[in-house]
């Protein structure tokens, strides 16, 4: 528990450089979500620009503790394991998704007013 605790402070306060790196999959997923308007409902989409978006951020700890996206881990030949990535790919859908439905229920409440 402890281990996991240090990982979220260290995510936490490095969330800017891992924002960095996915700004082309951040930039995808607010594509994507606009594009497919006529196709999919706004749950599905949102769904979906999540999961672009948590593709991007998902972080990989190196040796130092200094989180990296697992894509740029690949990227560079390095190895993580499909686990790891899985793991971290689905805590990071689940925080991004969980932001993105408090944002969008605040903006509906607040235009609805």
């Amino acid at each position: 528990m402890q281990e996991f605790l240090i990982h979220l402070v260290i995510v936490v306060l490095m969330a800017g450089v891992l924002l960095f790196w996915a700004i082309p999959f951040i930039a995808l997923a607010v594509l994507f979500f606009r594009r497919t308007a006529r196709v999919l409902g706004e749950p599905t989409r949102l769904l979906l620009a999540c999961a672009i978006a948590a593709a991007g951020i998902a972080p990989h700890f190196d040796a130092y503790r200094q989180p990296h996206p697992i894509w740029l881990r690949w990227w560079n030949g390095d190895e993580v394991s499909a686990g790891y990535a899985l793991a971290s790919f689905l805590i990071t859908f689940a925080v991004v998704y969980g932001q993105m439905r408090l944002l969008r229920r605040h903006r509906h409440a607040s235009a609805a007013a």
